[in-house]
């Protein structure tokens, strides 16, 4: 996954804060200079910590498949960081291959 050096980077910033409205406008903000970039795991990030577990899940899902294993697994340890410092919130996780 590429990232954007200076918008991405606040957005995966945000992402590690909590903040998944501030993880959009970053994200937002990236793809308008890089229209290419797949963001579709920090968009899924975004999206849990909004609470919007259905778009989450899609969106989890969709970069997973888009994954190989190496990317896969650091999806899953990213992942699970963020759950653990949001125990409340749902564990999506759980339901990939």
């Amino acid at each position: 996954m590429r990232i954007a050096p200076i918008s991405g980077n606040v957005a995966q910033l945000a992402v590690a804060r909590g903040d998944g409205v501030l993880a959009d406008r970053m994200l937002d903000e990236a793809l308008t200079r890089e229209a290419d970039m797949d963001v579709t795991f920090l968009r899924a990030q975004s999206a849990w910590l909004r609470g919007d577990s259905q778009v989450a899940r899609e969106r989890l899902h969709r970069a997973f498949e888009a994954a190989n294993a190496g990317e896969q697994a650091t999806m899953r340890r990213e992942w699970q960081r963020s759950a653990a410092e949001h125990p409340d919130a749902l564990d999506l996780l759980a339901e990939l291959p």
